[in-house]
């Protein structure tokens, strides 16, 4: 295959660049137009470290906003660090303490899709969904959770990373391929997701935890 032909099949085909900093800390943001996928418009939206030792050249969030005759979507997602237990017990842990704010939190069961070896299962979990999810928690391979303030979904397995990015966007070219295990959730809604991302993400120990949320948000667009 000609090489030119193979880099258009890998990468978005018109991106838009720009260079920012949060208190000093320097990111790249990539942007495409909007693409057709069959009757909605998809525009990515890619931050990308910049200068930065052991994140420079790597996503550090995604998102993707949809439009079309429905309402608009948008999701946010990101390489997380954490296995399965470590998962389900962040999440326990997180969702406990919105309880005092969300009293929808205290409703439960919710419904969620459990995925183990490509096998999905749909049911109704409730908290805590360490003991109620499975016996053995490091089966599943995906989740996806509806919760009053906005889905998320999360995959696991091994870590997979790319080439430097920067180096492509000198080349006006970004990679359609992601990284994973991702986490991701809806932000329409809500941007409530935020700080558990920024707790589970692959550069929570690289980036300080103030500046990562605050880049996440850049993502996340929730419009008024």
């Amino acid at each position: 295959m000609d090489k030119n032909v193979q880099a258009m099949e890998t990468n978005y085909p018109r991106v838009r660049f720009r260079r920012d900093e949060i208190d000093g800390y320097p990111y790249l943001t990539a942007e495409t137009e909007p693409l057709q996928e069959g009757d909605v418009k998809r525009e990515h939206l890619r931050i990308i470290g910049d200068k930065q030792a052991g994140v420079s050249g790597h996503p550090i969030v995604y998102s993707d906003s949809y439009s079309s005759t429905r309402p608009d979507e948008t999701y946010v997602y990101a390489r997380h660090r954490v296995d399965q237990v470590k998962f389900f017990a962040s999440l326990d842990t997180f969702l406990e303490h919105l309880k005092s704010d969300l009293h929808e939190m205290t409703a439960g069961p919710f419904r969620c899709v459990l995925g183990r070896e490509g096998e999905l299962e749909e049911r109704q979990i409730a908290l805590p969904f360490s003991r109620h999810a499975d016996s053995n928690l490091k089966a599943i391979d995906f989740l996806r959770l509806s919760v009053p303030f906005g889905d998320m979904s999360v995959e696991f397995g091994k870590a997979t990373s790319h080439d430097d990015q920067l180096k492509l966007a000198e080349q006006n070219a970004l990679a359609m391929k992601l990284e994973s295990p991702l986490f991701g959730f809806d932000a329409l809604a809500a941007d409530l997701w935020v700080p558990f991302l920024a707790g589970i993400h692959w550069a929570s120990e690289l980036i300080q935890p103030t500046i990562l949320q605050r880049l996440i948000h850049v993502a996340v667009r929730v419009k008024a």
